[in-house]
C-alpha cells in the first residue's frame, strides 16, 4: 500500500523525498534485526518441520511485465523465511547460476565462519554446504524418504510466498490498468 501512496503522490519532489526517507527508515530498522530474526527462524523451521538450522527456502518464479511491444517473463529468484516473508530477491540470475548471486557468497561465507545455517532448495538446484536438496528415489519408509518428506514440506514456504506475492501485484497491476494513466512509467 505504500508503494501505491508513493506513485500517487510522485508528482511533488519533496513529497517523494520524504516518503523515500520514511521508507528507507523502516528498511534500517529491518536490517538491524535481521541477525536475530535469522536466530528465530531456524528454530521456527526446527519446530515446524523438525529440520534444524533452516533460515529459509529458495526457488525462482517467473514475473510477467508488460512492454510496449507485448510482454516478457523475468526469471526472478528469492528468499523467503518460514513466516512467508521475502528475505532475498534476485532478478539478474535465474536459478541456474546460483553461484554469481550475492545469496551464494553470503551463505558461504556464513559457512566460512562455522555458522550451521541452510537453505531449503528444489532438485533443480546444485547440491552445496550450505543448500539442502531432497533425495531423490529415496526407498520408502528409509531416513532419506524421511528427511524428503519433511523437506517437501518446509520448502512449501516459498511456494506459498510465491501465490501470496502474485495475488498482491495481480491486485496492483489491476488498480494501475484501471486508473487514467496515459504515459507507460519505465
Amino acid at each position: 500500500m505504500h508503494t501505491l501512496r508513493l506513485l500517487w503522490t510522485a508528482n511533488n519532489e519533496t513529497t517523494l523525498q520524504r516518503r523515500q526517507t520514511r521508507v528507507n527508515r523502516r528498511k534500517m530498522v529491518q536490517i538491524v534485526e535481521m541477525e536475530e530474526l535469522e536466530f528465530v527462524h531456524r528454530f521456527r523451521f526446527q519446530r515446524r518441520f523438525r529440520l534444524p538450522g533452516i533460515v529459509g527456502c529458495i526457488d525462482c518464479t517467473h514475473v510477467v511485465f508488460f512492454i510496449r511491444k507485448g510482454y516478457h517473463s523475468l526469471n526472478v529468484q528469492i528468499v523467503c523465511n518460514s513466516n512467508l516473508k521475502t528475505t532475498n530477491v534476485n532478478p539478474k540470475f535465474d536459478g541456474a547460476n546460483l553461484i554469481h548471486s550475492r545469496m551464494e557468497t553470503f551463505m558461504r561465507k556464513l559457512h566460512q565462519n562455522g555458522e550451521q545455517v541452510w537453505l531449503l532448495g528444489d532438485s533443480g538446484y546444485p547440491q552445496r554446504p550450505w543448500l539442502m536438496t531432497p533425495i531423490l528415489n529415496a526407498v520408502p519408509g528409509s531416513v532419506e524418504d524421511t528427511y524428503t518428506q519433511r523437506h517437501v514440506q518446509a520448502r512449501n514456504c516459498i511456494e506459498r510466498c510465491f501465490g501470496l506475492l502474485k495475488s498482491h501485484w495481480r491486485d496492483l497491476r489491476y488498480v494501475i490498468c484501471e486508473s487514467n494513466v496515459t504515459k507507460p512509467y519505465y
